[in-house]
């Protein structure tokens, strides 16, 4: 309204040509105000400062407050979405990691389960052998008694074995946990 009133050379032309969204006596009060010392004297300050201004505003009728936490919040949401996918991207890469060991795992529980059988394999050779040499030397009781020795070094030999592959598996399992025990959130 006051841009409208501006382009006129004189209170008394404005109030001859009302603004078209205002009566007749809105139109009048707002010419006296226009015109009011106390008016005039706060526009010509405001006008000194705006001078003064080194950065415009920008942000139309929002306030620096309320665009500074408009800001803050979009900042929030994205630490908020980059802490996501960071630890998403941790979950990943433990995931990963896990699917390593327990192929890991898996891969020493086989190789063990191979060197046992193959220890097996050549204990029972070796025993077929002294068994068959107490053989020709004709004694029937070294026989049993091979057999017996051999079924007992069979046993001995699994629970060796069982043992070892325990106390491997169990530390694998240490060496997994110790790893990812740290990294909880």
């Amino acid at each position: 309204m006051h841009a409208y009133f501006k382009k006129f050379p004189s209170k008394e032309a404005a109030l001859l040509k009302p603004h078209p969204d205002t009566t007749e006596e809105q139109w009048k009060e707002l010419c006296d105000l226009f015109t009011s010392e106390a008016f005039m004297k706060r526009s010509e300050q405001n006008k000194k400062n705006r001078s003064k201004l080194t950065v415009n505003h920008a942000a139309g009728s929002r306030s620096f407050q309320r665009t500074r936490a408009c800001m803050q919040r979009q900042e929030m949401r994205a630490a908020r979405e980059k802490d996501l996918q960071e630890f998403a991207k941790k979950q990943a890469e433990m995931e990963a990691t896990l699917r390593d060991h327990r192929e890991e795992q898996r891969v020493e529980q086989e190789r063990i389960r191979l060197e046992q059988e193959e220890r097996i394999e050549r204990e029972q050779e070796r025993m077929q052998v002294e068994h068959e040499e107490r053989m020709q030397h004709g004694t029937r009781a070294h026989a049993k008694g091979a057999r017996a020795l051999t079924a007992e070094i069979s046993k001995e030999l699994e629970k060796k074995m069982s043992s070892v592959m325990e106390k491997k598996m169990s530390d694998m399992s240490k060496r997994l946990f110790s790893q990812f025990g740290g990294s909880k959130r």
